[in-house]
């Protein structure tokens, strides 16, 4: 391969061997791990045995020192053409994130919480709510991923927590259609802020 094909590929941690790739891995398994303890945690305290404020600020520690550990990671790699994650890397992040959401979805709205509703809109508001982030916040110099690599996981973890809702009877088919419709207007009105905004975030 050329010298000049080399200096025009996109540079990653991911895409290196050693200290960059083993800080950015280890950055996005805390981040995950941080997500996994705040969705066991919201299925522990349908049982009253949640950490009140404990909770969420061990998940906003621990997705910050995962975003320390990434942005550690650049410090090892050229920073000259920087790149984003990998996409199936991507994908996979929130992948994951998704089916979080959904397994507890489906273990609130079938357990024996007498108010599951609550926790359901919730997690349905969340899933909305980063599928419709942009840009995505990344440690520089890294760029954002692909916005169709986090939004397809999550609309799907929406629409999949609202159907839910509604097979366990804890929605009713009215509310979710309409919260549905709401948010795939809200959603569509973000994109075309983010198309004027940040055009390369697509």
């Amino acid at each position: 391969m050329s010298q000049e094909l080399i200096d025009t590929l996109p540079t990653h941690p991911l895409r290196q061997r050693g200290p960059a790739r083993r800080l950015y891995a280890g950055g996005l398994v805390v981040q995950l791990l941080s997500w996994l303890f705040i969705m066991a945690l919201a299925v522990t305290q349908q049982h009253g045995t949640g950490l009140g404020f404990v909770g969420p600020l061990t998940f906003i520690a621990a997705d910050h020192v995962g975003t320390v550990l990434r942005r550690r990671a650049w410090w090892h790699v050229p920073l000259r053409n920087a790149g984003p994650v990998p996409d199936p890397v991507e994908l996979a992040y929130w992948t994951f994130v998704a089916l979080s959401l959904i397994t507890v979805a489906a273990v609130v709205a079938f357990g024996h919480r007498s108010e599951p509703s609550g926790v359901l809109w919730m997690l349905f508001v969340l899933a909305c709510a980063l599928a419709a982030l942009t840009p995505d916040k990344r440690p520089a110099p890294e760029p954002s991923g692909r916005w169709s690599l986090r939004a397809a996981p999550m609309l799907v973890a929406a629409t999949a927590v609202l159907a839910i809702g509604i097979s366990a009877g804890r929605m009713k088919p009215t509310s979710a259609l309409i919260a549905w419709l709401a948010a795939a207007c809200l959603l569509a009105f973000t994109r075309l802020v983010a198309a004027h905004r940040h055009p390369s975030d697509a």
